[in-house]
């Protein structure tokens, strides 16, 4: 229901679009909230979204082992600002092809970025 209506507001803007969800939310700070399908039953849902509406897919990926299988179903995999230096994360997502949106973190200066 929400790739539908995104598609439609990005078609009626003219704007590319990716549609963009995480399985698995491992960024929260109480151990009671909900994180999400995780990795097998989220990237089963958006591979369904991918095939239903042929849109791109980016999720998040929080740990190396989780990379290839991310790549997948992903068109992009994005890594969280807070785990933007994380050396085996990073090398996992650049090791599987997919285009990778690394997030800065508020901690890095520009430079500081990895750039390849």
């Amino acid at each position: 229901m929400i790739a539908e209506r995104l598609m439609e507001i990005a078609a009626k803007a003219k704007m590319p679009f990716i549609f963009k969800a995480s399985y698995d939310k491992a960024n929260r700070s109480s151990t009671q909230s909900f994180r999400g399908p995780g990795l097998t039953e989220g990237l089963r849902i958006l591979q369904k979204i991918k095939q239903r509406f042929g849109v791109p897919i980016l999720t998040d990926i929080h740990e190396p082992a989780h990379a290839c299988a991310a790549a997948e179903v992903a068109d992009v995999l994005q890594i969280p600002a807070f785990l933007s230096r994380q050396t085996d994360l990073l090398v996992a997502a650049g090791k599987t092809g997919r285009t990778v949106n690394l997030k800065k973190g508020q901690f890095l200066s520009p430079w500081e970025m990895p750039t390849r």
